[in-house]
């Protein structure tokens, strides 16, 4: 029989060298939602997961030290360095079929389009986050997001299901055993702890394991993503990203397609999709 969490759901954030953009950006943003009141309430729970034990006590003095933090229960756990080692070693650390939403270290703010396809402040998510959970329960499916930036050209009060970029700074995981990342022979570019595409490797593993992932288009983030000091972007260069993107084209070449971005090597997933209307955002 599944197991379903008591908690409504798990927020994680996988953080490296970067406890006061934590504090200063995702947890302020976090704190201008009704999210946080759900944390404050014990209904949903906050974990930060770290690369180490000198961190850990580094990011627990620092939240200790905080002024609105200090009264909230925010549980640091050493982890594994690397941002795909880390959200792999997160899947195993939570039990099947507990609700993750997976949040970045350095998300600014967090914005919705309205009906009259305005960009206001996403102040009441929790019950996007929510129902976005349970169509992708109904679906069963694992996997949802949102748009990776805040467009608003782009952003819809629509969601698209199948084949699709999932971008991992703000996503949600109905947690599952059969889909990790890097852990077959067929990849081996992620030396030294390289990101090399693990979300676009999410995704593509998803819609073949699962039949697709949920991308409601009605919400967005602003992130500086590789401009953020420290995180685990450090080990970040050309060559592993041309290698990641070579080695994920060639496995899915029906899928991807690939060009050069910003000067990096970038790996596009095609869509193959089905576009519902929703009606989510509420300020």
């Amino acid at each position: 029989m599944e197991r379903i969490s008591p908690m409504l759901y798990n927020i994680i954030i996988p953080s490296f060298k970067r406890q006061k953009t934590l504090i200063k950006k995702t947890l302020k943003a976090l704190q201008k939602t009704d999210v946080w009141d759900c944390i404050e309430l014990g209904t949903v729970k906050l974990y930060v997961f770290v690369a180490s034990v000198e961190e850990k006590i580094v990011y627990e003095q620092e939240i200790k030290s905080t002024k609105n933090l200090n009264q909230v229960v925010i549980k640091v756990v050493v982890g594994v360095r690397g941002i795909p080692n880390q959200r792999n070693y997160i899947q195993k650390y939570f039990k099947l079929n507990e609700r993750l939403l997976f949040i970045d270290d350095d998300i600014s703010q967090i914005k919705g389009i309205d009906k009259c396809n305005k960009v206001v402040n996403a102040t009441r998510l929790h019950s996007f986050i929510l129902s976005a959970f349970k169509q992708t329960e109904k679906l069963k499916i694992k996997m949802w997001g949102i748009n990776s930036t805040v467009n608003p050209r782009e952003m819809k009060q629509t969601v698209s299901f199948g084949r699709i970029y999932i971008v991992g700074n703000f996503y949600g995981l109905i947690n599952t055993d059969k889909v990790f990342v890097d852990t077959g022979d067929w990849i081996k570019t992620r030396k030294h702890f390289k990101a090399g595409k693990e979300s676009h490797e999410r995704a593509l593993k998803m819609y073949d394991k699962f039949g697709g992932v949920l991308k409601y288009r009605a919400y967005g983030v602003v992130s500086k993503y590789w401009g953020e000091p420290g995180g685990h972007q450090i080990s970040r260069n050309e060559e592993g990203e041309k290698d990641a993107t070579m080695c994920l084209h060639k496995k899915y070449p029906h899928a991807t397609k690939v060009r050069i971005y910003k000067g990096f090597y970038d790996l596009q997933i095609k869509p193959q999709t089905k576009v519902f209307k929703t009606n989510y955002v509420q300020v």
